[in-house]
């Protein structure tokens, strides 16, 4: 009969508490989605996983490692949809509202309100307006040179 290089053969995994933890713990951040346990229970989970390594990185280990890398990276792109959806919300009012005074037949009137939405978006943003972000650097605009005018260097 042919021995087998004990390299080879493989008997039953050995318990591993951590793994265990960590797969519960992933389960649980992808459960939780949506009622704010899931960067509690993901964390928990990346961190009882990697302290499972310790001893070795069973396969429980490896699946709450990657359940809880899944809930907490859906959690990230939940929490940026809300962030952008939230600042694209605000600013669409301030469009809205602006709009309303539009005249688009008058090129003063589409002038005025291209500066006030400058002005509104640098002001929603930075706290400033456009101009005060200016001063505040330093920067001087000075107008573009007339169509007719040769720019001299």
């Amino acid at each position: 009969m042919e021995q087998l290089h004990p390299e080879f053969v493989r008997g039953p995994e050995a318990p591993n508490p951590m793994g265990t933890a960590a797969l519960i713990c992933g389960i649980l951040s992808i459960a939780t989605l949506f009622v704010g346990g899931s960067l509690v229970f993901g964390s928990l989970g990346v961190m009882f996983a990697l302290l499972s390594r310790i001893r070795y990185f069973s396969g429980t280990a490896r699946a709450g490692l990657i359940t809880s890398a899944i809930g907490l990276g859906i959690t990230g792109l939940c929490t940026a949809a809300v962030v952008v959806f939230l600042t694209v919300e605000s600013l669409w009012g301030t469009v809205f509202t602006l709009a309303q005074e539009l005249d688009p037949s008058d090129p003063a009137s589409t002038q005025k309100f291209q500066q006030e939405l400058q002005d509104a978006f640098t002001e929603k943003l930075y706290g400033k307006t456009y101009d005060e972000l200016l001063e505040e650097y330093g920067a001087v605009l000075t107008p573009a040179p007339a169509q007719d005018q040769e720019v001299s260097l």
